[in-house]
């Protein structure tokens, strides 16, 4: 079994209005809600060729932690942000 930590670079993109996501295909619906998600802003990733609206761009940097064990016959592939849980995890 293994484990590890990857430093990501997330950039995202605000934008007023509507998404220009069209949700009717989505294939599951997920009824519940925070109250982050209810504001009017929405957040997208920037595709690589739509560099234009750079201004309205922020960039975090993540910290991912993973862990791969078996439990069982399964095997498990847990992803985190939580150093503690993946240290949890490992004992």
């Amino acid at each position: 079994d293994g484990s590890g930590e990857v430093r990501l670079s997330v950039a995202s993109l605000k934008t007023t209005g509507a998404p220009s996501v069209d949700v009717t295909d989505a294939k599951e619906t997920d009824d519940s809600s925070s109250p982050e998600d209810e504001s009017d802003e929405t957040d997208a990733l920037i595709a690589p060729h739509n560099r234009s609206q750079l201004s309205h761009t922020r960039v975090d940097k993540l910290l991912i932690f993973w862990v791969s064990y078996l439990d069982g016959l399964q095997r498990v592939l847990l992803f985190t942000q939580d150093e503690r849980v993946s240290k949890a995890v490992r004992k």
